[in-house]
């Protein structure tokens, strides 16, 4: 059998040679860049959104932060309402450390950690950790928040009666990659078809020239 598949792979035309190892080298080509572009878009997206979600959480608890300082605390559901109204966003917490629980209680259940995600924050490590739940991957951000005599102005020691440097808290944003990792796939696979395409007249064009000049 060997030596009968030999035989025939012998037997084919220059062309018909010139023509496989074209369509090799385009298909390998097609994959690099495919695989390149996948790859680059995941990373831009995650870069982004990673960013975003920052920001998100700035924003989250500067909102809470004034209603303490403005004895507003009674609408402190409402920033939060505010930011969970987005589709993007999963869960967004301010999850209370042990000096502020000795102060002001243990709080509502939302402001307990959950997980081991939640604790690391509350030791004073920021969380930056893409995972995957069923279908979707989720990116968490925990920010731990240190008492200081300056936190954008504000005392947090004169409120909280903690001592500068000690974790008062930390706010945590859950944000959905579904719809973005969705859109990155579909152009993905957009360049892939036009890639193939051209790929594919490219063959054409360049077997044609090559079969004249044989």
């Amino acid at each position: 059998m060997p030596t009968t598949l030999g035989n025939e792979a012998n037997s084919w035309s220059i062309g018909t040679k010139m023509d496989i190892a074209l369509a090799v080298l385009f298909l390998l080509l097609l994959i690099a860049s495919a695989g390149y572009q996948y790859t680059s878009q995941r990373g831009m997206v995650e870069d982004l959104v990673l960013q975003q979600t920052h920001e998100l959480a700035d924003s989250y608890f500067d909102n809470i932060n004034t209603l303490m300082l403005t004895g507003g605390m009674a609408n402190r559901e409402i920033p939060r309402t505010k930011i969970m109204s987005r589709p993007e966003i999963l869960d967004a917490r301010v999850i209370r450390g042990d000096a502020v629980k000795k102060v002001y209680g243990q709080g509502p259940e939302i402001n307990q950690a959950k997980d081991r995600l939640d604790r690391q924050g509350l030791a004073g490590n920021p969380v930056e950790q893409i995972r995957q739940e069923g279908d979707h991957r989720v990116l968490s951000v925990i920010q731990p928040l240190i008492a200081s005599k300056n936190f954008r102005g504000t005392d947090c020691t004169s409120c909280h009666l903690a001592a500068e440097g000690e974790i008062l808290g930390a706010v945590r944003i859950d944000y959905s990659l579904q719809a973005l990792d969705a859109k990155v796939t579909r152009e993905v696979w957009i360049h892939i078809g036009l890639n193939a395409a051209m790929m594919v007249l490219a063959l054409i064009i360049v077997s044609l020239v090559l079969r004249r000049l044989i």
